[in-house]
């Protein structure tokens, strides 16, 4: 039987098809408002639990795990402001976590320096304060390519008080991957969140200022000591070298009982200023004590170790026309003497490679002051 017998049968046609069809858009608007109510609740949760964290770890925690339930076959990595300055841009972002990189892509701890000069995705991002989306990487001729196989690339900086903070990047080995609805979902988590970075980041300042030593701005004892066991365990895992130099200034008592403590002082700044344009951005210089140094290099073998100590050896001696008196110290000048020892080439025990270090320099001290002791 005909639903519309006759002339009229194609009438007929027409209007289920019309019937259908708003059917469909109706079932297709409520998914989407569905849709949009799920997303909303979620954002609402990740803004509830960053609000119940404080520091780095838990935030980037936080974000990482939120991403990832969105974007399963990303690679993402989360940035963060290197300092908090006065400006809109910070002079550094540093990778703070990643998910889905293999692990000799891995970006963690790479600090991205922000220059007007610079290239990349994300220093793009941060100069414009805008999301930046690339479509297609092969068709970007100055794309900058930090994991091998990207298509296309979506970075959202987080911005809190006018000033970036942050930035989220997601890699597909997709071209087109990322659309005007993600760019905007995005963008929602990055507004989320940015005050939780900004938190962070402060406590995070706060902090480090309680593990630095104020004369010299280096870090101090309390720092080396959980920063040695981090460095140890790592290195222990993965089985990669690390080198520790001990330094300890020649005759300091001596400069301290002609010319007093306020000089004294001046002449550790000028030489801790030396000691760091010796260093390299990973090594890690800390005030162990009074005129005693150490500094941790990561990745280090005992040979390049070495080589770093005798650079800070010649820094100081070159430095001495800056520092007052410095010609009246026994032996017309003021030095150094050091030691250096290496995991896993010296010792596999925390302590003893420590204690090994210092039995170095005192050595150096022994052999006649202004060397480097290794062996």
């Amino acid at each position: 039987m005909k639903l519309f017998p006759g002339r009229h049968d194609s009438l007929g046609v027409s209007l289920v098809k019309v019937i259908l069809g708003d059917v469909s858009r109706e079932h297709r608007l409520k998914r989407e408002l569905q849709d949009r109510d799920h997303e909303e609740e979620a954002i609402s949760d990740i803004s509830r639990e960053l609000q119940a964290v404080s520091d780095i770890e838990s935030v980037c925690e936080t974000l990482l795990r939120h991403l990832r339930g969105l974007y399963p076959m990303e690679c993402i990595s989360i940035l963060l402001a290197g300092s908090l300055g006065d400006g809109a841009v910070p002079e550094t972002m540093v990778v703070k976590a990643e998910s889905g990189y293999r692990e000799e892509w891995s970006p963690v701890g790479r600090v991205l320096k922000m220059t007007p000069e610079g290239r990349g995705t994300v220093l793009r991002a941060v100069y414009s304060a805008r999301p930046v989306n690339i479509r297609d990487t092969s068709q970007t001729p100055d794309y900058v390519a930090n994991q091998e196989g990207t298509a296309s690339e979506l970075v959202v900086p987080m911005i809190s008080q006018g000033r970036v903070v942050g930035a989220l990047d997601l890699q597909s080995q997709v071209s087109s991957r990322y659309n005007a609805d993600d760019v905007k979902r995005i963008q929602k988590l990055a507004d989320q969140a940015a005050g939780a970075v900004e938190s962070a980041l402060m406590r995070d300042e706060l902090l480090d200022m309680a593990r630095r030593d104020r004369l010299t701005g280096l870090h101090n004892l309390r720092y080396f000591e959980e920063k040695y066991g981090e460095e140890f365990e790592k290195a222990v895992r993965y089985g990669y070298p690390f080198s520790l130099i001990m330094m300890d200034i020649d005759d300091f008592k001596v400069y301290n009982d002609t010319y007093g403590h306020p000089m004294g002082n001046i002449l550790l700044k000028r030489l801790v200023a030396a000691m760091k344009s010796a260093l390299r951005e990973v090594d890690i210089a800390v005030r162990y004590g009074g005129e005693e140094f150490v500094c941790i290099l990561p990745l280090t073998d005992i040979r390049v170790g070495e080589e770093v100590a005798e650079r800070i050896r010649k820094r100081i001696l070159d430095a001495n026309p800056d520092i007052p008196h410095a010609e009246t110290q026994p032996g017309g000048r003021l030095s150094v003497s050091l030691g250096v020892a290496s995991f896993p080439a010296d010792s596999r025990d925390r302590d003893e490679l420590l204690e090994l270090a210092d039995r170095r320099m005192y050595n150096a001290k022994k052999a006649g002051k202004n060397r480097v002791c290794a062996r």
